[in-house]
């Protein structure tokens, strides 16, 4: 899935097996990632983490799993990448994670 996302909403621009074609902000998961709390965000059990516990994907059975990066422009804006899953993964380990850095600044 590749999303842009602006204050309101996030657009779906390119998807597999995902019908819709927008969702407001407050329900994306790209929202925390590209907040940059942290250089990756790894979420092995969406059901078991408070943030997304009763987002409509997950109680929705749409999303198990979640994995965020923080990407960075030259300008400082920020860019994110992310892969999320109907099936969970299991305990978090960061070093199966496709994600990790170092990322280059562009």
């Amino acid at each position: 899935m590749v999303s842009l996302i602006d204050s309101d909403r996030q657009w779906f621009k390119a998807k597999v097996g995902v019908e819709l074609a927008q969702t407001p902000r407050s329900v994306s998961f790209c929202n925390y990632a590209i907040a940059g709390v942290a250089e990756i965000m790894e979420v092995p059990d969406t059901r078991l983490d408070e943030r997304f516990a009763q987002n409509p994907f997950v109680t929705g059975d749409q999303i198990r799993m979640y994995v965020g990066a923080v990407l960075r422009d030259r300008h400082g804006r920020a860019l994110g990448l992310c892969a999320c899953s109907t099936g969970g993964r299991g305990t978090s380990r960061r070093s199966n994670c496709k994600l990790c850095p170092p990322w280059p600044r562009w």
